[in-house]
C-alpha cells in the first residue's frame, strides 16, 4: 500500500495506481479506506472494471445488508466491462442469493406447500438421557416449553425467538 501512496503522489491522475491501493486495502482489511481508493479510480476512469469490483467487495465486506443493491450494481457494472472476470461473477451470485433471502415474504416457510404462523411445539421429543417426569410434568411442558424453528437453517431451538 505504501508504495501505491508514493506512486499516486507522483501520478495523481493514474486510475490503476488507486485500483492496486484499494486491492491492497482490501487485503489489509482497510474496507473503508479501500472503498475511497475504488471509488477514486472509478471517478478517473469510470469504463475501468476493476474500479467496480473492488468498489462491490468494499461494500460487500463491510457488511452493510442495505448496501446490498450497490454492491450487486458496482459487480453488475464490473462484468458489463469485463465478462470474464470470475471473482465479480462469483461474487454477483453470492450477492444475488442474498438479496433473494431478503426480498422474500416473511412469512415462515416449511417445505414448498405450507406455512406456520406460530411456533412450533415439540415438547414430546425430548432427549431420551432425561429423567422420566410424571404425567402432570410432562402436560405442564407441553403448555409452556415451545421449541422454535430457524427457518433458514431448518434447526429447531428451544426457548429462543427467532425473527
Amino acid at each position: 500500500g505504501d508504495h501505491f501512496s508514493r506512486a499516486i503522489q507522483t501520478e495523481p491522475r493514474n486510475f490503476r495506481l488507486f485500483t492496486n491501493r484499494a486491492a491492497c486495502r482490501f487485503m489489509q482489511q482497510q474496507y473503508k479506506e479501500a472503498l475511497t481508493d475504488a471509488e477514486y479510480s472509478i471517478k478517473l476512469r469510470p469504463r475501468w472494471s476493476k474500479g467496480h469490483f473492488w468498489k462491490g467487495a468494499c461494500l460487500f465486506k463491510l457488511g452493510d445488508k442495505a448496501k446490498l443493491p450497490q454492491v450487486r450494481g458496482a459487480l453488475s457494472q464490473s462484468l458489463r466491462l469485463d465478462a470474464e472476470n470470475e471473482k465479480a461473477r462469483q461474487l454477483l451470485q453470492e450477492v444475488n442469493a442474498l438479496l433473494q433471502m431478503e426480498e422474500q415474504p416473511r412469512g415462515r416457510q416449511v417445505g414448498k406447500k405450507r406455512t406456520l404462523d406460530e411456533d412450533v411445539d415439540l415438547a414430546e421429543e425430548e432427549p431420551q438421557y432425561k429423567k422420566k417426569k410424571t404425567p402432570k410434568e410432562v402436560r405442564e411442558d407441553r403448555k409452556t416449553k415451545k421449541f422454535h424453528v430457524d427457518y433458514d437453517s431448518g434447526h429447531a431451538h428451544h426457548g429462543e425467538i427467532l425473527k
